[in-house]
């Protein structure tokens, strides 16, 4: 274990080191104190007089490299405080506050060249307004500009150098590679991650945001907050509990279909980092019922303290050889408690909106619809819900949803992917459009929806997702009807940290309007 962990922080810090033009010395400098023999990686670090005179010969070059050098340093002892807090060895947090001490006196530098230094913020509560989530990141010290600020007690700084994750230096490196091997990548660090004994317990407590302001009862389930991930980031539903404990009050896996399968030809998966949004041609690769059935059913065995309380839920949707006037038998394959999910999964979502199988939105009616969830409840008594697609006018989806509720549906997600490929010039001709590019639209058909089940007084649930990326556009949504939310492009861009950063956001701003809990801010603009 030492040796892997050695290899894996000289790894990842040659890496770093090569990918950030101008801004590696740092970086390879503490590559270097860890030698390969060493039988645990950060014992040299506790050499604190080597390591600062190294640093102090430097003090002395041209101050355009310090604010680069000081978010280094921020990394470093970001890294390093990390793995000491996580391992509980004294030895490696005495390192960080060494890496520390060498990052300080850089702020000397900084100040002797007419740079000033902007310190944390006075009280937790800041961190709310601090500009770019330095405080969400650990991260507090910027550097300003003396024209700007003068004695450091103004609010208008200009940041010269913002506070950094370590997922945003990583991020850079991720982007390197192809999306859907990138994915593949995180999906087995993950795994990895979460098969260590106690690591989802040490990873809840510090993502997890669990508070009573925040806890909903729904569906017959308790939900610690109401930030769920999206179905498509874990198909096969392989880092349950890592997700979870990285603070999702609600896990949705799948699409799963009745049988395996392969997806569409790659590519298939785009980045498009200016707009901060995925376009996904996929096709529904999965392996199938099955394996699925057998990895919830071993969860389920599982489950005890060293797993997150939060509800599961499973996408199904029918397999892209079947065609439609087959897909009800798909869907009642998938549903049901016997040989299907039902008695597995705390509530199923069935994928009517998904662009990438053919004929799918074909079953976007209310015909088929009825039909279905008259099967489901004959199959199941496990709530399930109806996903609808962004490309159906806001007034068209709200009756589609009606009628889904009025058929037994639990509730509705809004929305899917998007096919409007005007939102995003330069998009390619195939797959659907998701995260900051899709937001508008998905808006505009959550609020559709909410004001006509809340007219039909239906007690349905409303799950929106589509360019969700802040506490900010969550909160948005709840005030706008949707009980929970959901988001997995803005995962992708933002990094691990983002459901603890939304939901202390959520709970900031329920605060700022006077809301004892989000249940009394559910539709509040509706």
């Amino acid at each position: 274990m030492p040796a892997a962990l050695a290899a894996l922080v000289r790894t990842a810090a040659a890496a770093a080191a090569s990918s950030l033009q101008g801004s590696g010395q740092f970086l390879r400098q503490l590559r270097n104190l860890l030698p390969d023999q060493d039988p645990f990686p950060f014992l040299p670090l506790l050499q604190a007089q080597q390591f600062v005179s190294q640093i102090e010969r430097r003090q002395d070059r041209d101050a355009g490299r310090i604010g680069r050098i000081h978010v280094l340093g921020h990394l470093a002892h970001l890294t390093v405080h990390e793995i000491g807090q996580t391992l509980k060895v004294p030895a490696v947090v005495a390192a960080a506050h060494a890496v520390h001490r060498a990052k300080d006196l850089y702020f000397r530098a900084a100040s002797g060249h007419g740079f000033q230094v902007r310190g944390p913020p006075a009280k937790p509560s800041n961190k709310y307004r601090d500009a770019s989530g330095l405080a969400e990141a650990g991260l507090y010290h910027s550097f300003v500009t003396p024209q700007v600020c003068t004695d450091c007690t103004g609010k208008d700084w200009r940041i010269l150098s913002a506070g950094v994750s370590l997922y945003s230096i990583l991020r850079p490196l991720l982007f390197r590679l192809d999306p859907e091997r990138a994915h593949g990548l995180v999906i087995t660090a993950l795994r990895l991650g979460q098969a260590l004994p106690g690591a989802t317990s040490l990873l809840a407590r510090r993502y997890l945001v669990a508070t009573p302001a925040l806890r909903q009862t729904l569906l017959g389930l308790e939900f610690p907050n109401p930030l769920g991930l999206a179905a498509g980031f874990d198909k096969d539903a392989v880092v349950l509990d890592a997700m979870a404990a990285l603070g999702f009050g609600f896990v949705e896996v799948g699409t799963v279909t009745p049988r395996p399968q392969g997806g569409n030809p790659r590519p298939r998966l785009f980045r498009y980092p200016g707009e901060r949004s995925l376009q996904n041609a996929l096709g529904f690769n999965n392996q199938g019922l099955q394996a699925m059935r057998s990895r919830l059913a071993r969860a389920r065995r599982q489950a005890g303290s060293a797993r997150v309380a939060s509800p599961l839920g499973v996408n199904v949707g029918k397999g892209r050889d079947t065609p439609p006037e087959r897909a009800l038998a798909d869907y009642e394959e998938l549903l049901g408690d016997g040989g299907g999910l039902g008695g597995l999964a705390d509530y199923l979502v069935v994928n009517l909106s998904s662009p990438n199988t053919p004929g799918l939105r074909d079953l976007q009616n209310e015909t088929f619809l009825r039909e279905l969830l008259r099967a489901a409840q004959a199959l199941t008594p496990t709530p399930v819900l109806v996903k609808l697609s962004p490309d159906l006018e806001p007034e068209a989806a709200a009756g589609l949803a009606a009628a889904a509720v009025d058929a037994g549906a639990a509730g509705i997600v809004a929305t899917n992917t998007s096919t409007d490929y005007t939102l995003l010039p330069g998009a390619r001709a195939a797959g659907g459009l998701s995260g900051q590019v899709l937001r508008e639209k998905s808006r505009r058909v959550c609020l559709a929806i909410a004001r006509r089940l809340r007219a039909a007084d239906s007690g349905a649930v409303l799950i929106s997702a589509g360019g969700i990326d802040s506490g900010a556009e969550a909160y948005a949504r709840v005030r706008a009807g949707a009980s929970l939310v959901q988001l997995y492009t803005a995962l992708i861009y933002e990094g691990p940290s983002l459901p603890r950063r939304i939901n202390r956001e959520l709970l900031a701003l329920l605060a700022r309007d006077g809301c004892r809990d989000i249940g009394q801010a559910v539709g509040a603009d509706l």
